[in-house]
């Protein structure tokens, strides 16, 4: 079983649906693709416009897919929020200081910049180490239903009751002490005084009693609408459930395919286990310059992996060593790496590339299906003879997992350790010196094609 695993031009990110979070990540849902001799296949493209990264991933079982795609995903949001942080607070510093000093802030950034570019690549090993081992349990979605659940309603309260008694249902006399004096003298004032307090109450009482009918009518509109929230609330939740459920059973459903998936891989199924292991090198973080791409294949019977690796060509490398500002002359003085530290850095990112490659593949392995990994490093280029674009394998390595795990990474400098694995390159990778593939893959069938049967030439110049 031969799989691809390769890029598209940018174009094909109008096919992509932006993510609900408003994070800058595109997947495409997986569609049914037919290839390799008229086996179903499933593709789906990843891309993040602002880290510029763009990802086909192609396999035969859907829901793994789907999980490739989210650790995938997962790793460049997680990569683009730290970017996105780092620059923020270097853009806040550089705007408090005078224009001078902004400038000489400018030329230690782009300083810093470069250096970190150039740290990334001589640490490409030992981050690779450091890192915890991608693992089949990071294909299993545990993720808890993202939906919050629903708040119950807070209810109204009842306004307070009138009481007949309150001082405001009182409505007093007017204070006439000669007309108190006269109503105890001529008894028709005293009735006239009896009239007018038994109007009063009677007002007194129906103002108590308009008071209480509107407290009525509020208490009932009061339970009305707790009733009604109430309702709704548990019509909601009711809803909230049946969601949380299906998300629940669709995960499960998942998670149950991945464990079959992983059963297929314990059995060293072709298609499992370089699906599998497409996951675990797109986990692997690189500088922006690697093209993150390879094909692989496996052989069940005889366990053995082989992997062509895409390497990039060293005018991506960068040059720029420093950035200096001159305050007298008002310039900035660019400082490059020498003809020799170009080159060390080049030929030390790509042995540590295959190192690490080696180390991550062996250290995936918990089935122990993989005896042996051979890897194949190849780089486009520009010939500087003719001027041509030329494609040639400048290193390759073959190694059983048990040596493999048995070298001390650490410990060995790149190329010695390389060397002690019986890996053939050239004296200086950066020549583009190109070399026979210990084991190759061929395109037109499943098989592998020892470099003793390779009629092509290694190294290919496009006509």
């Amino acid at each position: 079983m031969l799989l691809y695993f390769f890029g598209f031009p940018a174009a094909f990110g109008e096919k992509f649906q932006t993510a609900k979070n408003g994070r800058p990540m595109r997947v495409q849902p997986p569609r049914v693709v037919y290839a390799f001799g008229g086996i179903g296949m499933y593709r789906t493209d990843v891309k993040h416009d602002q880290l510029g990264k763009f990802r086909c991933l192609s396999g035969t079982d859907k829901h793994v897919l789907d999980q490739r795609a989210r650790v995938q995903a997962a790793a460049w949001d997680q990569r683009w929020r730290r970017r996105t942080l780092l620059n923020q607070h270097s853009d806040e510093l550089l705007r408090h200081v005078p224009n001078f000093e902004a400038k000489k802030a400018y030329a230690v950034k782009e300083t810093y910049e470069v250096q970190r570019t150039v740290v990334s690549l001589g640490d490409i090993l030992s981050r690779g180490l450091d890192a915890a081992p991608f693992k089949m349990d990071m294909l299993y979605d545990y993720r808890i239903f993202p939906e919050p659940r629903p708040v119950a309603p807070v209810d109204q309260k009842f306004p307070p009751e009138p009481v007949r008694s309150d001082p405001s249902f009182h409505i007093a006399a007017e204070d006439d002490p000669t007309r108190e004096l006269l109503s105890l003298l001529v008894p028709s004032v005293k009735r006239e005084q009896e009239k007018a307090a038994q109007l009063r109450e009677e007002a007194a009482q129906l103002k108590y009693d308009l008071a209480h009918r509107s407290w009525r009518e509020a208490k009932n509109d009061i339970a009305y609408l707790n009733a009604k929230a109430a309702a709704l609330f548990e019509l909601d939740l009711d809803a909230w459930w049946a969601r949380a459920q299906a998300y629940q059973r669709q995960q499960q459903d998942e998670n149950a395919q991945i464990d079959k998936f992983r059963q297929r891989y314990a059995r060293g199924v072709p298609d499992a286990v370089i699906e599998f292991l497409d996951a675990v090198l797109s986990h692997a973080e690189y500088p922006d310059l690697f093209p993150m791409q390879w094909e692989m294949d496996f052989e069940a019977e005889t366990g053995a992996l082989i992997v062509d690796y895409e390497l990039p060509p060293p005018d991506t490398f960068p040059t720029l060593k420093a950035v200096k500002y001159d305050l007298l002359g008002d310039a900035f003085e660019q400082i490059y790496l020498s003809e020799s530290e170009r080159v060390q850095l080049y030929d030390g990112a790509l042995y540590q590339t295959c190192l690490r490659t080696l180390h991550e593949v062996c250290a995936a392995d918990e089935a122990g299906v993989i005896a042996s990994v051979t890897f194949n490093g190849w780089v486009n280029f520009t010939d500087t003879v003719n001027g041509k674009l030329a494609r040639a394998c400048i290193l390759s390595v073959q190694a059983t997992s048990d040596a493999i795990k048995q070298v001390n990474l650490r410990a060995l400098d790149p190329k010695t350790c390389f060397r002690t694995l019986k890996g053939v390159a050239a004296a200086k990778l950066a020549d583009m010196s190109a070399v026979v593939p210990i084991l190759r893959l061929k395109s037109a069938d499943d098989r592998f094609v020892p470099a003793n049967d390779i009629i092509e030439t290694v190294w290919k110049q496009p006509t």
